[in-house]
């Protein structure tokens, strides 16, 4: 029987056909658009930016042609428009990819974004760059940002939404390159800008930026946020404004029951046999009463970057006008609020003093950062705890040894009393 059928196939019909479908598949391949971005990702990006390839998995099907491609028929069509081309070559070790069929940025960056799949299409960073540029998408984009700056009359990227409460912190960036043939460093200033919403407040998205920008001309940042003026400020000279100090009652109440609480369920549970979910540790403890998080992602955005120095005032009280200017035009009526490492939230508090007005302590709030917060509590907590037997009692329960338990008391790393404490 399989000579029979061997013999009455016709394997030049079959390769007649083969040889049309290819060319019909690469005329349709080298011959589509693909997607053009626009500043946004629709729901259909990687269907408009790829030929279909469909009826190569799944067959032909009359009845589910309105169905949308799977990541799979999605993928596959990614590889073949990576790796096809116009004239046939040699067999190579090395595959080599005509630019012009490299990977569109819009492609590369929304397949990234909905599938996971995805993230194994990879080209190198040079080409995708290269390519990038070629197409004028950088250029483009960064056009349209500073257009929606100097139409927004503030420095506010578009990912930020609207009737949230806006944080923003302040911090130096310092890049030295490693690499023997570097001849530049950065040390400039950097400044963001975070949301927190909710479930129940998710804030207003704004429209995303349209590429491309609607001039020819050159865009620039607004002068008022790229300008850093010069300010004059003595830190010998500066008056310290008078505050009144309330008693604080004691707030401790409700942390020490949660504590008693903790105990009695690790002496309960030592009496039991364990078992993988016991949560005896008091880190573990506290992790397992701590209810499910709801709320949506943060949402942050990193402003352009500054060349000056953030360890001048100047660089401070200019930092502090972005980030008000910035809360006004997301949030408006609300008291901007500024993080900062120690060094530059001392320099901010001298600002504050000498400008009480515009960014004094009633109009601007200026707080540490969350490392530097739980450093300066850890060194609190060591001067109560200096005297107390502590660092005996670590060292004979074998938790640490005696110099790492007196450096738990100065805060030295951070992360090292959490340790100690699970």
């Amino acid at each position: 029987m399989l000579q029979e059928a061997l013999k009455n196939r016709d394997f030049s019909e079959d390769a007649s056909i083969l040889t049309r479908a290819a060319a019909i598949v690469r005329k349709d391949i080298f011959s589509h658009q693909g997607f053009e971005f626009s500043g946004c990702f629709p729901a259909e990006c990687q269907e408009y930016s790829l030929p279909h390839v469909s009826m190569i998995l799944n067959g032909p099907n009359l009845k589910d042609q309105d169905n949308r491609d799977s990541q799979a028929c999605l993928t596959i069509g990614q590889t073949i428009v990576y790796n096809i081309k116009k004239k046939p070559s040699c067999i190579d070790v090395k595959t080599r990819h005509n630019l012009e069929r490299d990977h569109y940025p819009s492609t590369l960056v929304s397949t990234c974004m909905h599938s996971a799949e995805a993230r194994n299409l990879s080209s190198s960073y040079t080409r995708w760059a290269s390519a990038f540029l070629t197409k004028g998408l950088w250029r483009s984009r960064t056009g349209s940002t500073c257009e929606r700056f100097v139409d927004d009359g503030v420095v506010s990227p578009a990912c930020l939404r609207k009737g949230l409460f806006t944080v923003g912190a302040l911090d130096n960036l310092d890049h030295n390159p490693s690499s023997t043939t570097s001849v530049t460093s950065f040390h400039g200033t950097g400044i963001s800008l975070l949301q927190m919403p909710t479930k129940t407040e998710p804030g207003v998205s704004r429209l995303p930026v349209a590429i491309p920008p609607s001039g020819n001309e050159k865009h620039y940042l607004p002068h008022s946020y790229a300008s850093v003026p010069a300010v004059a400020l003595k830190t010998a000279a500066v008056m310290v404004p008078e505050c009144g100090v309330s008693p604080v009652h004691s707030c401790l109440d409700a942390a020490r029951a949660q504590e008693h609480k903790w105990v009695q369920h690790a002496l309960s549970v030592l009496e039991t046999e364990l078992t993988a979910e016991d949560a005896i540790a008091w880190a573990a403890y506290h992790a397992s009463m701590q209810p499910a998080v709801e709320d949506p992602p943060a949402q942050c955005a990193l402003l352009p970057l500054f060349y000056e120095k953030s360890t001048t005032p100047a660089m401070i009280k200019h930092g502090m006008d972005v980030v008000r200017r910035a809360v006004e035009f997301l949030n408006p009526g609300q008291i901007p609020v500024t993080t900062f490492d120690q060094p530059l939230f001392a320099i901010a508090k001298f600002v504050q003093w000498k400008w009480p007005d515009t960014h004094g302590e009633r109009v601007h709030v200026v707080m540490l950062g969350g490392l530097h917060t739980e450093i300066a509590l850890w060194n609190t907590l060591g001067d109560v705890l200096q005297g107390s037997g502590w660092i005996t009692a670590l060292t004979e329960a074998g938790v640490a040894s005696s110099g790492t338990a007196n450096s738990f008391l100065n805060a030295v790393e951070p992360g090292m009393p959490t340790k100690s404490l699970s």
